[in-house]
């Protein structure tokens, strides 16, 4: 039984030589943006709309966005998935500006954000420590 959990382990660490480097396993040092934005859904228009259940401290609502805008630009880059959405939320980091091209009604708008930084994790009872590591030559989230 032991070296059947020896041969395991030792497979499970050369597979894990061969995963390819994601760029979530590389993130900058800054902080995550406070998006916070209750977007849950695509619209036909071919963009992401603001929805119902947006954070009320979102930076999208409290610098000029609203509920039920569309949007469908980000720094001129058109939102054309429901994935060219995800790649580009996630990759929003605090002190960066973003020029969000937006519908409202029929109206289009430009709006530019400056993120602020995503709120750290406040539990009764846990202190949360938020670090680095290094593997590889690269910084890994703790």
């Amino acid at each position: 039984m032991m070296k059947q959990i020896t041969r395991l382990f030792l497979l499970g660490i050369l597979l894990s030589s061969f995963i390819p480097s994601h760029p979530s396993l590389a993130q900058d040092r800054s902080r995550r943006a406070n998006f916070g934005s209750g977007i849950n859904f695509f619209s036909k228009e071919k963009g992401v709309v603001i929805g119902d259940n947006a954070w009320p401290t979102s930076d999208l609502l409290t610098q000029g966005l609203q509920k039920g805008d569309t949007i469908f630009l980000v720094n001129g880059n058109r939102i054309t998935s429901d994935m060219d959405w995800d790649d580009t939320r996630y990759s929003f980091r605090a002190g960066q500006k973003v020029e969000f091209t937006a519908r409202r009604g029929d109206k289009t708008i430009k709006q530019q954000i400056t993120f602020t930084e995503l709120p750290k994790e406040n539990w009764q009872g846990l202190e949360t420590e938020y670090a680095f590591i290094d593997v590889g030559g690269k910084k890994v989230r703790t």
